[in-house]
């Protein structure tokens, strides 16, 4: 990978991370110009060219197409969009940290989480951490593009792309749509990045049920009602009828439960098998299901939706598991 700066650069990557190398690597493949930046950057380099050795054939666009971007040369880039791949919540310190040096372009995020103890967006996190000066219009890029998948280029995943209008969103499309990742234009920010995180909140009650050792059919009731809820809070929030009903979404929610790959899913396991949140190693607290899972209430707040579900699986990530009056819900009792 290159260490040259490049003048022609297209896309500036915010995160270092599976997914950023892997989307990274994704845009590279199609010939566009990605800037990449990360606190690390050697351990980013060793990423992405351990990504780039899944299919050989990426290695040489990458070594042509990303370059790394240091923090006092940020401002020096002009790139069409900025993609941000890091955790919600690490947004904050990092976006507060570096966004004074950060160029001016539309900023879209692939943050599947609602912020721990506030259960904000990443939208709301970001323009939170931004100067209103500057007021960058902001997307999201969410569905199931899991890293390995993408980085094999072995499947040609599907995801949406929303953004505040729909013709931007067509514009951004345009701009990373590759031959790994086909995107869906919208211009439902909120609930396109909403639905993005809840996903993961019905991953983590699934396997809060696998955990458990109940029948399968409970675990898929259990599943099917969180989706059910999760439904009824994005409508609540003003979630749109496309979105709704969006393959990528639908998909995305599957996947990432029924697959059982999933960290969402594999702290619900813990949570449900009897550990406490406590005893959890670092990458399964800090997984997007137990971070939203625990921000849920903060978001629903004191409106009354009737979501039994996401309550139980909301107490789950304080110890607070109710096994049998989970299971007594999931049998109508």
């Amino acid at each position: 990978m290159s260490t040259r700066e490049q003048s022609d650069l297209e896309i500036l990557m915010i995160g270092a991370g599976s997914l950023g190398a892997a989307i990274s690597l994704s845009l590279a493949r199609v010939g566009r110009k990605v800037g990449v930046w990360g606190r690390d950057i050697p351990a980013a380099r060793s990423r992405l060219r351990a990504l780039s050795e899944i299919d050989p054939s990426s290695a040489s666009k990458a070594d042509r197409n990303v370059s790394f971007v240091s923090s006092e040369r940020l401002r020096q880039r002009a790139p069409s969009a900025i993609l941000v791949a890091l955790p919600v919540f690490a947004l904050a310190p990092v976006m507060t940290e570096i966004e004074h040096r950060l160029p001016h372009a539309p900023i879209v995020h692939m943050s599947k989480g609602l912020e721990p103890g506030t259960g904000r967006t990443a939208t709301q996190v970001l323009a939170a951490s931004i100067r209103r000066d500057r007021s960058p219009e902001f997307g999201v890029l969410s569905g199931a593009n899991a890293a390995h998948i993408v980085a094999s280029g072995s499947d040609r995943t599907r995801a949406v792309l929303a953004a505040p209008t729909i013709t931007l969103a067509h514009a951004l499309v345009g701009l990373l749509e590759t031959d790994d990742l086909t995107l869906a234009a919208s211009d439902d920010v909120s609930g396109v990045e909403l639905a993005g995180a809840l996903k993961n909140v019905a991953a983590f009650g699934y396997g809060l049920t696998v955990g458990m050792g109940v029948q399968d059919r409970f675990a898929v009731r259990m599943l099917a009602r969180s989706i059910e809820e999760i439904m009824v809070v994005l409508v609540a929030e003003g979630a749109s009828a496309d979105t709704l009903a969006s393959a990528a979404f639908i998909e995305d929610v599957l996947e990432t439960a029924l697959l059982r790959k999933s960290r969402s899913f594999g702290a619900g396991v813990r949570i449900g098998a009897g550990d406490t949140p406590e005893a959890l190693p670092n990458d399964l607290v800090r997984s997007e299901g137990f971070v939203s899972s625990k921000a849920i209430l903060s978001r629903i707040g004191g409106r009354c939706l009737g979501t039994p579900m996401l309550n139980h699986i909301s107490t789950a990530t304080l110890g607070k598991l109710d096994s049998w009056a989970l299971i007594s819900e999931l049998r109508g009792r």
